[in-house]
C-alpha cells in the first residue's frame, strides 16, 4: 500500500503539473479552451431542457390514464360518490401542474385543469349532480389532451411541439381530405417478427370476452387485428394509437412498444360520447 504522506505528495505534483501546463499556454488558447467548454454545458443545458420536455408530459399522461377518469365519469352518472374521487383527482391536478409544458399544448391543459379543478370542488362539498357534470367534462378534457400529448411526443421523435396544436389539427384536415378524395387505404405491411394480437370488438364497441391486457416486451412491434362489428375511433393512450373502425370490416394496426407501462386501448362508438376499454398492452423492459 502507497503511504498516505506519498499519495498527498504525488497530488501536489499532479496540481502543479495541471497549473504550469496551464499557465504555459497563451491567452489565446484558454481563452479558446474556455469558449469550447461553454458551449458544451449549453449543450448539456439544451439536452436536459429538452428531456424535460418529452418525460414531463409522458409522467403526467401516464398519472392522468391511472386516475381512471372514465370510472369516475361512470360511477357518478350513477349517483355514486366515492371520497376517494377527490383526491384522486386532486392528484391528477397536481401532477399536470408541476410540467413545463411546450407551448403547443398549454391550451389543452389550462382546458383540462380548469374542469378537473370544477370536479374536485364538486367532489368535495359532495354535490353528485354537480360532480356527475364536471366529471363528464374532465373526462373529454383528458381524452383531449392525452391524445395531444401522444401526438406531440410522436413527433419529431419526441421533441418538444411548440407549434403541436395548429400543425395537428391541419395534418389530421388533410388526412381526412386525402381519404375523401379515394386516397388508397390499404393494410400496413406486417414485419416477421411482429407480435400478433386479434381484438373482436361487439356492435356495443366493447371487446368480446371483456378487456384482457396484452404483455410484450418493449421495443417489439405489435400488429393488432381488430375485427369489429362497431364503427368509431380507436386510441391507444401513452403510445399515440389511433385509428378509425368500421362496423363488419378488419382493421390492422402496427404500433412500437417504445416505452414501459401499462396502456388502455379505448373505442369511442359512432355517436356514443363515452368511451370503453376494450384492451390494455402492458410493455415491459
Amino acid at each position: 500500500m502507497v503511504p498516505s504522506r506519498t499519495l498527498r505528495i504525488l497530488g501536489v505534483l499532479a496540481v502543479a503539473l495541471v497549473l504550469g501546463s496551464a499557465l504555459a499556454q497563451d491567452p489565446a488558447e484558454r481563452l479558446e479552451a474556455l469558449e469550447a467548454e461553454v458551449e458544451r454545458l449549453r449543450a448539456r443545458v439544451a439536452a436536459l431542457e429538452e428531456a424535460q420536455l418529452r418525460h414531463g408530459p409522458l409522467l403526467a399522461q401516464r398519472h392522468l390514464e391511472a386516475a381512471a377518469f372514465h370510472a369516475i365519469d361512470d360511477a357518478l352518472a350513477a349517483g355514486e360518490m366515492d371520497p376517494r374521487f377527490a383526491e384522486t383527482v386532486h392528484a391528477a391536478v397536481l401532477s399536470v401542474e408541476a410540467v413545463s409544458w411546450p407551448e403547443g399544448l398549454r391550451d389543452p391543459v389550462q382546458a383540462f385543469l380548469a374542469d378537473a379543478r370544477d370536479l374536485e370542488a364538486a367532489l368535495r362539498a359532495e354535490d353528485v349532480d354537480a360532480a356527475a357534470d364536471a366529471a363528464t367534462r374532465a373526462h373529454d378534457a383528458q381524452h383531449v389532451l392525452s391524445h395531444a400529448i401522444s401526438s406531440a411526443l410522436a413527433s419529431d421523435g419526441g421533441h418538444a411541439a411548440e407549434a403541436h396544436g395548429d400543425d395537428a389539427v391541419h395534418e389530421h384536415a388533410n388526412e381526412e381530405e386525402a381519404h375523401d378524395e379515394g386516397a388508397a387505404a390499404d393494410a400496413p405491411a406486417v414485419p416477421e417478427e411482429a407480435v400478433r394480437i386479434s381484438i373482436e370488438i361487439g356492435p356495443e364497441g366493447g371487446a368480446v370476452g371483456g378487456a384482457q391486457t396484452h404483455r410484450v416486451q418493449q421495443g417489439d412491434t405489435v400488429a393488432f387485428t381488430f375485427a369489429s362489428e362497431a364503427s368509431g375511433e380507436l386510441h391507444l393512450h401513452g403510445l399515440g394509437g389511433d385509428w378509425a373502425l368500421t362496423a363488419g370490416t378488419e382493421t390492422v394496426a402496427l404500433v412500437e412498444a417504445t416505452a414501459p407501462g401499462r396502456f388502455p386501448m379505448e373505442l369511442h362508438p359512432e355517436g356514443e360520447a363515452d368511451g370503453v376499454t376494450i384492451a390494455y398492452l402492458e410493455v415491459h423492459p
